[in-house]
């Protein structure tokens, strides 16, 4: 199909679970969420119905890790075609590629669909990260379907909002990087004994370490410094604060951020991203009024 700028075009937005994006949000845009799973040896659980409190005081007694897994292909081809059948195109905005088969798998689905939609389309765009600097990335491509903005400039709306995004953010504890194999079981041991919290980014698409200091409250005053510095040289246009079963930490890093950006929300972290970083864990995304790469 031959894309020309200015062919706006009925168009669903589709993302997946690990945005976190806000319920209310969702609700009001319509927006398609297609649900990754987590899996323990004896259930399986899909992120859009996870009860928070019941999973994580389940990962906490675990030995091994529940594994997660893509949204099923079944589900993908049936949420596609559906929109398809109504005479939407479509756009699907998901978590890294680095870090799930759920883009590719996306990609895939839609190649095959395809040959039976002709004159349709379907964009499957990797976001590089997830949470809500994956949700920020969707939210791109939402203004601009509403804005009546055709196909490529709904992409590089997309683009432009990823160089204009960061996510910080630090662990209770290293124990499930280290269950993940992220980590080895002496680097956990030493980072327990001496109290150290990494400061962690996602960088093209995958988790890098930023720096590392000694004790929780250092890391989200470490957390709140970058993001005071970026609003100085760049600009903020949105923060959201991510968490798990950590108030007293979202407590301190608002109180921390008041006197320099507003939080648009406050979200906890769902089961699939939380397995990996545990209770505990809290960050910051937002979006800068400049690109910041």
């Amino acid at each position: 199909m031959n894309i020309k700028r200015g062919q706006a075009m009925a168009i669903r937005l589709f993302v997946d679970s690990t945005s976190y994006l806000p319920k209310q949000y969702i609700k009001e845009n319509n927006i398609g969420i297609l649900s990754l799973s987590v899996n323990f040896e004896d259930e399986s659980i899909l992120e859009t119905e996870a009860d928070y409190t019941y999973f994580y005081e389940k990962l906490a007694r675990v030995q091994k890790l529940p594994t997660s897994s893509q949204p099923n292909i079944q589900m993908i081809e049936d949420e596609f075609r559906k929109a398809l059948d109504q005479g939407y195109d479509i756009f699907f905005v998901t978590l890294s590629a680095e870090m799930s088969g759920t883009y590719q798998t996306a990609k895939m689905v839609a190649t095959e669909l395809m040959e039976s939609y002709p004159g349709q389309f379907i964009e499957v765009v990797d976001s590089e990260s997830n949470c809500m600097q994956l949700g920020l990335a969707a939210m791109a491509a939402n203004d601009a379907i509403l804005s009546g903005k055709d196909r490529l400039e709904i992409i590089d709306a997309i683009e432009a909002t990823k160089k204009r995004t960061r996510f910080l953010f630090t662990l209770e504890t290293l124990e499930f990087l280290e269950k993940g194999g992220r980590v080895g079981k002496a680097s956990a041991l030493l980072g327990t004994l001496l109290n150290i919290k990494p400061i962690l980014t996602v960088d093209e698409g995958k988790t890098d370490s930023v720096t590392k200091v000694r004790t929780k409250k250092k890391a989200i005053k470490s957390i709140a410094e970058f993001l005071i510095a970026d609003a100085k040289e760049y600009g903020i246009k949105h923060a959201y604060i991510h968490h798990i079963q950590n108030e007293e930490g979202v407590s301190l890093l608002k109180e921390l951020l008041e006197d320099v950006v507003s939080i648009d929300t406050v979200t906890e972290i769902g089961p699939v991203i939380g397995t990996h970083v545990g209770p505990g864990a809290i960050g910051v995304v937002y979006e800068t009024q400049n690109e910041l790469r």
